[in-house]
């Protein structure tokens, strides 16, 4: 081993004692009643951008015999790591102190001196750039001279920004309700290509209109006139609606509003896209909604908030109101006085019409599918005259055209005159038809048909057992009378009878003969004669 190398060794050896030894200088200082400073700083909080006097304060504490040099503010500038090289604020006692150059104007730094416990940096307003995490650290002599530091924990500025009144609501047609009738008629026609914007005070809405295809485009236009949204039955509309949603980021809530049919529809599942402002530390949101239109959505209005502004009074935009073209339907016709049958007596026959359909629809009369003679181009008709020659079916057709397209409903009423009505009583009994009562009279007539079948049987099966006794009590009477003449043949010739009167009884006797066989047989008389039984 040569001699340099064991100088080498010994150098080596040599500093380490000196560093263990220093170390222990310092475990010995403090645990003979030297304690390290205590820092922190102002806790984690949130600012709204533009929020005036924002303080930053670095607290610490002394113990006795130690001296305070530096205390600094250092700040995360978007690494993992604090840059203790390049603090954003340097505090010195007894000394004026700068901060960093981007805060120069923006901030005003305390003065502080050996006794102060506080070192503050005042933001006159927040910035986006604020928005970092901070530590203050302390350099500090203790009564051994030894140059210690001490640091807090960190804390973060949160930038907060408020949401706005979105800048527009803007509309597409993506297909439109064209039927092939329509195509065919409207092909020869050059239609007119509608664009309306609204401006609703500080906003712009764009509306734009162009019937003769599928899809339509929009181009962005800066209009302070309000104008009307044309739209109609079955079109598709996609609405886009934009604005500053704020930070944390917000939502778009989408609400269509019918005063007509007095209610309102709140969409809060369409997405918001957003994107980040850095310049004024915020995001803009981007929302669209598709919407089928129908004819109830006649007057209906679009409207478009951020959620957190949902209750503010005019934090909104909104379209005008639509005005959605659709064919007449639903036409009806009402009779004044409302009877089935009329007489001479009626003074006049009031009928009213009324369809539903925009543009408003229009109306005409006739009788009897003669269209050639028009009775009224109103939607009401009156029959002055009530005579029996009048009465016939009467026909209300109402129409309105929607791109040079006409189209028609109609409802119709029977009108019966006669020369007088009938009573209640006829005209109830009159009313009634050979249907109903053959309706009524078979069900009637199988009922009681029924009932005397029914009854004929159960007579001849009460008839059957009634003779059947009397046939066999027949029977039993000429078996006995068979067996009393068989006896009779097989007796002996009677002897000596001997007959005993009974007294009369109304001119006839009975009379017992006795035998001598010891059989007796009854006679009555019947007149002069005898009978033996």
């Amino acid at each position: 081993m040569s001699s340099s190398y064991k100088q080498h060794i010994c150098r080596t050896l040599f500093l380490e004692c000196i560093m263990l030894w220093i170390y222990m200088l310092q475990v010995i200082s403090n645990s003979s009643g030297i304690l390290a400073v205590k820092v922190s700083i102002t806790q984690n909080f949130t600012g709204f951008v533009g929020k005036k006097d924002t303080l930053l304060t670095c607290s610490f504490i002394l113990e006795k015999d130690q001296s305070l040099i530096t205390v600094a503010i250092i700040a995360n500038r978007g690494t993992d790591n604090f840059n203790y090289e390049n603090p954003i604020a340097v505090f010195k006692p007894e000394t004026v102190t700068k901060p960093e150059d981007y805060l120069l104007g923006r901030v005003t730094l305390s003065n502080i001196t050996q006794l102060s416990t506080n070192a503050t940096l005042r933001f006159h307003e927040l910035e986006c750039i604020d928005e970092k995490d901070y530590m203050c650290t302390c350099n500090y002599l203790d009564r051994k001279y030894v140059v210690l530091k001490q640091d807090s924990d960190p804390t973060r500025i949160s930038i907060a920004a408020t949401s706005s009144k979105p800048d527009s609501i803007s509309s597409y047609i993506v297909s439109s309700a064209k039927t092939e009738n329509q195509r065919t008629t409207s092909k020869n026609f050059f239609l007119e290509l509608y664009n309306s914007s609204l401006s609703t005070k500080q906003n712009t809405v764009l509306a734009l209109r162009q019937p003769t295809v599928d899809a339509v485009s929009t181009t962005q236009q800066n209009s302070g006139e309000n104008s009307t949204l044309f739209l109609r039955e079955g079109d598709e509309v996609i609405f886009t609606c934009k604005g500053n949603i704020g930070k944390p980021p917000g939502k778009l809530i989408w609400q269509k509003i019918n005063p007509l049919q007095q209610k309102t529809i709140t969409y809060r599942t369409e997405t918001t896209v957003k994107t980040e402002l850095p310049k004024i530390c915020s995001f803009s949101g981007t929302s669209n909604l598709t919407v089928q239109i129908s004819a109830e959505d006649l007057k209906a209005k679009i409207r478009c908030f951020e959620e957190s502004q949902a209750q503010v009074p005019g934090m909104f935009v909104e379209t005008v109101p639509f005005d959605v073209l659709f064919p007449v339907k639903l036409v009806n016709i009402s009779k004044q006085p409302n009877k089935k049958q009329h007489d001479r007596k009626t003074d006049k026959i009031t009928l009213t019409c009324k369809g539903s359909g925009n543009p408003e629809p229009k109306y005409i009369w006739f009788k009897n599918e003669n269209k050639e003679e028009i009775l009224s181009r109103t939607n009401f008709y009156v029959l002055q005259d009530v005579i029996q020659n009048n009465s016939g079916m009467y026909i209300c057709e109402a129409y309105n055209i929607i791109d040079h397209v006409k189209y028609r409903k109609n409802d119709s009423v029977d009108i019966d005159i006669v020369d007088e009505l009938l009573s209640s009583s006829e005209s109830s009994s009159s009313k009634i038809s050979p249907d109903i009562y053959a309706a009524y009279m078979v069900p009637l007539v199988c009922v009681i048909g029924f009932i005397v079948i029914c009854i004929v049987v159960r007579r001849r099966r009460d008839i059957r057992p009634k003779r059947k006794k009397k046939e066999e009590s027949r029977c039993q009477k000429l078996d006995d009378r068979l067996m009393r003449c068989i006896r009779i043949m097989a007796k002996p010739k009677y002897s000596p009878v001997v007959a005993r009167n009974k007294p009369d009884t109304l001119g006839e006797s009975d009379v017992t003969l006795e035998g001598n066989n010891g059989m007796q047989d009854n006679i009555f008389k019947s007149g002069n004669k005898y009978v033996v039984t």
